[in-house]
């Protein structure tokens, strides 16, 4: 065989081993991307679409109630005044619960209330939990209830909040109630909300 066609097998060779690659790695994105959404539901989790604020780094949902609503708009302007007050610490606290603990107007369990009010840094870790734990069963529920009889929180009320300087951290603890729901057993009315103070405002570290 002569020289030439030697490196031409070598080059041949290559290509193929190259190809090979590339296709093995293809299907290994490809079924670790349909596995991701397997595990979780046939969606890529996220929140309905949101209505971007021009104000804050907050938005509110689309379908939000009119106590949603009202929360938001008192947020917007605590913002405007003072975006690191306690006020609005209080208030960004507020809206998570509003949203969060609402199931009306969610449809699926990977639309989880409140994930905008979160560091991004720990969104994921909240809605992994959310999902493994108050938003489980929530398609059951609906289908065995309807969603308008699903829990609505129709207040909130601070009972404490204090700002701890040396960590630029505020803590707010809530108590809140439903309108009249179907869902048996004791549902959470009460929680201390941790949040931290960044440049552009102040996001939910630690809920307990």
């Amino acid at each position: 065989m002569s020289k030439d066609k030697k490196n031409t097998v070598k080059i041949n060779y290559k290509n193929i081993v190259i190809l090979v690659a590339g296709i093995i790695l293809i299907s290994a994105v490809l079924f670790i991307g349909v596995k991701f959404l397997s595990n979780n539901g046939g969606e890529v989790p996220k929140d309905v679409i949101q209505k971007e604020s021009s104000t804050t780094p907050y938005s509110l949902r689309s379908n939000a109630t009119d106590y949603q609503n009202e929360l938001y708009k008192l947020l917007e302007d605590s913002y405007k005044n003072d975006k690191n007050s306690l006020e609005t610490a209080e208030l960004v606290a507020m809206n998570f619960v509003a949203d969060f603990y609402t199931l009306s107007n969610k449809t699926i369990k990977n639309d989880i209330g409140g994930a905008q009010f979160w560091y991004p840094d720990y969104r994921l870790n909240f809605r992994d939990s959310a999902i493994n734990s108050y938003y489980f069963n929530l398609e059951t529920m609906i289908d065995d209830f309807g969603s308008e009889n699903l829990p609505t929180v129709t207040s909130v009320n601070v009972v404490s909040s204090n700002l701890n300087s040396s960590k630029q951290e505020y803590s707010i603890k809530l108590e809140w109630t439903y309108d009249e729901h179907e869902l048996a057993g004791e549902i959470q009315t009460s929680a201390s909300i941790y949040l931290l103070v960044y440049d552009t405002g102040m996001f939910i570290s630690v809920i307990n």
